[in-house]
């Protein structure tokens, strides 16, 4: 039960860090994390669009430097192929060395309970 509980405080707070960077292209519907598989899944609907996408993070793993933590990810998968390949070509130009920069407020409460 209390790891339930985590997992659901963890996922609430990445949830609304995730909602405001892509509040401008999509809803979010789901957020998951497998810390023990190393697996993120997160589904929207892109705004104009009626079916749900899902994106899954893969062998991701956190990082920090400073006051700073970083999530990267070997493997980026989405339910569109289009956007597969378009993540394969220009993922780099997206997200620089497959790393995101997470806040600090956040990584400081969440670094324990996601790796």
């Amino acid at each position: 039960m209390i790891q339930t509980l985590l997992n659901i405080g963890r996922e609430t707070i990445i949830s609304t860090w995730l909602e405001s960077k892509i509040k401008d292209y999509a809803l979010l519907k789901r957020l998951s994390i497998d810390p023990k598989r190393k697996i993120i899944l997160i589904e929207g609907v892109m705004h104009g669009e009626r079916l749900p996408t899902r994106v899954f993070v893969r062998d991701y793993k956190i990082t920090t430097k400073g006051d700073s933590a970083f999530l990267s990810f070997e493997k980026i998968e989405t339910s569109r192929p289009w956007l597969n390949t378009f993540m394969e070509r220009y993922i780099h130009l997206i997200i620089e060395d497959k790393k995101l920069e997470f806040p600090s407020k956040i990584y400081k409460t969440l670094l324990p309970l996601i790796m």
